[in-house]
């Protein structure tokens, strides 16, 4: 019987503490609620990492720029904040506005391709004008 005990009193604890690491580990990786991000300059802001709406949830993206006028409505005005954005951006959308949060200076587009900006009627456009170039 006492044998019995120590097992139970060993198997109890075992019980007890893999509860606790489970516990643990939920909490850790449960989702946290984003809260809100403001963007100051227009309805769709940019950093070097992603985009976000005004009050919205952040989106990460390898190409930030491309990203954020993907999302965008005919109208908007998308803010960019400092940094270097090495991307090239096509532009097919009607009245849409760009804008570095604080000028210029800190605000790079250091294009891959051979135009920083392409802004056309269609994609296929922007393609057509780097061919061209390149010859």
């Amino acid at each position: 019987m006492k044998g019995d005990t120590r097992i139970s009193v060993r198997l109890c604890r075992s019980i007890t503490i893999t509860a606790v690491l489970l516990l643990v580990v939920a909490a850790f990786s449960s989702p946290i609620a984003s809260a809100a991000i403001p963007c100051g300059c227009g309805e769709i802001c940019t950093n070097e990492t992603g985009w976000w709406h005004a009050g919205g949830d952040f989106n990460a993206a390898t190409n930030p720029l491309s990203a954020a006028v993907g999302a965008a409505n005919a109208g908007d005005t998308i803010c960019v904040k400092d940094g270097t954005y090495r991307e090239s951006v096509q532009i097919s959308k009607n009245h849409l506005t760009l804008r570095s949060e604080n000028g210029t200076a800190n605000c790079i587009v250091n294009a891959s391709g051979v135009h920083g900006f392409c802004v056309a009627p269609e994609r296929n456009f922007c393609k057509m004008l780097d061919e061209q170039s390149r010859k």
